[in-house]
């Protein structure tokens, strides 16, 4: 086809700018289409074979005028297992097999699928976070541009959760495309739980930022990746860590009920874990009185009854049933210790002069 030959879509990709408007949606329109039904082998022949487009597709986030146009495309390309783990992980190799793999068994029996979750075993370490997903989150989600900030928004939720591809596979009851949507799943539990330390600090930046509506769009995406049963190991990890509960505490103080919802969301997962670690009982202990008063007074308009047994049992837990194990030291005064132990002794007192002699 002539867009293999010539590299139709990096061309106009990067002269995207000077198009106008129309053309520019058009592009988009019709780029979708053939990579959707995988046109002439569009999307497994030609866009897998230009996996740098991903880049230049990120990039166009930083121009306006383009990035409406390229985020359909990216979210696209996203449904490929391919691409999706090209997108995710800068060395994505490990993957191709897999996927081909998956490709050749059709979705039946436990190929693809088994590989996906279950019995599996732990996930194997991989390469660093791809640079396209680094980008995304460090820099096009936090743009001021609202409808720039949430295109970005929606194609991090759709490299993490893969929930359109999935609402796809559904609808159409197509095996091949369910499999294809497992492979994708499989590369994020890669990313959360063998990137564990490399992914959250970004995601916590996300949580952080100066835009309302990013801090918005993260906390409900991360309410939707802890929530979400495979990935119950990198839940139980993000709930251990003291400084992620203060973090989320601090967006419950939010003066905007949507902020206050999907953070109560996140902050119910810390209080009902079965097994919390002391330093996370300390905090929910030490801000007792402040939380429960926070929580009767959170949102009571709210026609929910769900929220409002939720909100009960929260009030029960911190009120009833905290206690910390027995010798249980924080870290201040483990710190206190160290420094009263580590303080000089005093000096001796001098010896008192000697009585002068009697005249």
């Amino acid at each position: 086809m002539a867009w293999q030959e010539e590299h139709a879509v990096a061309e106009l990709l990067h002269h995207a700018k000077v198009l106008d408007f129309e053309v520019r949606k058009q592009f988009s329109e019709v780029t979708c289409a053939l990579a959707r039904d995988d046109v002439a082998g569009f999307l497994t022949t030609h866009l897998r074979g230009q996996p740098e487009l991903l880049q230049d597709l990120v990039g166009g986030y930083g121009d306006p005028e383009v990035a409406l146009a390229v985020g359909p495309v990216l979210r696209e390309c996203l449904r490929d297992p391919l691409l999706h783990r090209a997108f995710c992980l800068a060395d994505p190799a490990g993957g191709a097999a897999a996927v081909g793999r998956g490709e050749a068994t059709g979705g039946g029996g436990g190929g693809p699928s088994a590989g996906a979750g279950g019995d599996s075993g732990a996930t194997p370490l991989s390469s660093p976070l791809g640079p396209c997903l680094v980008h995304l989150m460090r820099e096009h989600v936090h743009t001021p541009r609202f409808e720039v900030a949430s295109d970005a928004l929606s194609t991090l939720r759709e490299a993490l959760t893969c929930q359109q591809a999935g609402d796809d596979a559904e609808g159409k009851g197509r095996g091949a495309l369910r499999d294809r949507v497992a492979l994708c799943k499989q590369t994020v539990a890669e990313v959360l739980e063998g990137h564990f330390n490399d992914f959250f600090p970004l995601f916590t930046s996300l949580l952080q930022s100066e835009s309302y509506f990013t801090r918005l769009m993260a906390i409900k995406l991360l309410g939707d990746l802890l929530l979400d049963k495979p990935h119950k190991t990198v839940m139980l990890r993000y709930i251990a860590d003291r400084k992620n509960l203060r973090t989320v505490m601090s967006m419950m103080r939010s003066k905007q009920a949507a902020m206050q919802f999907e953070a109560f969301h996140v902050f119910k997962v810390f209080v009902m874990n079965p097994a919390k670690p002391p330093e996370i009982t300390e905090i929910l202990l030490a801000n007792g009185d402040k939380l429960v008063a926070y929580l009767r007074a959170l949102q009571n308009d709210k026609d929910d009854p769900q929220f409002a047994e939720e909100k009960a049992l929260l009030i029960e837990t911190i009120t009833t049933r905290l206690s910390l194990p027995e010798g249980y030291k924080s870290a201040a005064a483990i710190a206190a210790e160290k420094r009263k132990t580590a303080a000089p002794a005093p000096a001796p007192a001098p010896a008192p002069a000697p009585a002068p002699a009697p005249a």
